[in-house]
């Protein structure tokens, strides 16, 4: 995500929760810029797998394989 610069803010670290711009904000109905927000997160804590969760209910099935496809 760093990469592609939608990487955010660091929002846990003790999960390596950061916050991210979700690759569809534009079909949000309250895009605001686009930027990464808390509303949107991919983490990747040690014991867990990865994970993308996007809190807009158009990405309510949106997860981290999509992420992935989408990158």
């Amino acid at each position: 995500m760093r990469e592609l610069g939608a990487l955010g803010d660091c929002l846990d670290p003790d999960k390596a929760k950061w916050s991210v711009r979700c690759p569809w904000c534009d079909q949000h109905s309250d895009t605001k810029d686009g930027g990464p927000g808390s509303d949107t997160a991919i983490f990747n804590a040690p014991e867990t797998t990865p994970a993308f969760r996007c809190l807009h209910s158009h990405c309510d099935q949106k997860g981290f394989r999509d992420l992935v496809e989408w990158c």
